[in-house]
Order: structure tokens, then C-alpha cells, then sequence
């Protein structure tokens, strides 16, 4: 998927979302003083009630560092996900699909038939 809002920069080319290392996770966790980027509550470093998150949509920048992961729980990030992220998404989407030069229509057949098949060709 290429992103490009108002052609401000250039494309982004999104590739496989690649997991976050151990040491990536440790960092962040560290980074934020173990707590929730969302709502600011203690959240655990490992665990079935984290999960990171990238501050900037990975949709928009592609950026897998560090610097943009965070630990959420598991119910902020998905409060995060579906009512800031895709929105912003889809904006950019909407955004790029009206700033994407117009293609012609090919040329095609310049003149018509009269009924009897003879081929009567417009001046240009």
C-alpha cells in the first residue's frame, strides 16, 4: 500500500509489519516509565495485558523504531486503534485519491457509422 497524502512528500511504501524485538519492547516500556501511553496507568512489561502500539499509524509512516512504539493495555489500544487510527487512515486515503492526477480516457473512434456501414470520420 502506497500512501502520499497532498503529495507533501514522497510515497510511503508499507512493507510486512515485522513483531517488536525483546529489546525494543524493554526500551519502549523503559521510555514510557512503565506506563500506558493511552490513559497513563501502570501497565506490565510482558504479558497478555499489553500490547504495543505505534504512537504514529503505522499506516501513515511505516515506522518500526523504538521511538515509535509504545505499551498499551489491551482495551486502550483498541480505543486508540479504532477511534483515532483508522480515521486518520482513511483521511489520508480520501486525501491522496483527490490529489492523484485525473487519467484520460484513450481517444477511441472519431466519427460514426451511417446506416448503411459507411464510416463518416470528424474533422479535427
Amino acid at each position: 500500500m502506497t500512501l502520499n497524502p497532498l503529495r507533501s512528500r514522497p510515497p510511503v511504501e508499507i512493507p510486512d509489519r515485522p513483531k517488536p524485538t525483546k529489546s525494543q519492547k524493554v526500551s519502549a516500556w523503559n521510555r514510557a516509565n512503565g506506563l500506558c501511553w493511552w490513559c497513563g496507568k501502570p501497565v506490565a512489561a510482558d504479558g497478555p495485558d499489553v500490547e504495543w502500539d505505534h504512537e504514529t499509524p503505522r499506516g501513515l509512516s511505516a515506522d518500526d523504531s523504538t521511538e515509535n512504539l509504545a505499551p498499551l493495555h489491551v482495551r486502550c489500544h483498541d480505543q486508540k486503534t479504532y477511534g483515532e487510527d483508522i480515521p486518520r487512515i482513511a483521511k489520508a486515503k480520501r486525501q491522496e485519491k483527490l490529489t492523484r492526477p485525473k487519467q484520460r480516457k484513450p481517444g477511441g473512434f472519431n466519427g460514426w457509422r451511417k446506416m448503411n456501414g459507411e464510416v463518416v470520420w470528424r474533422r479535427s
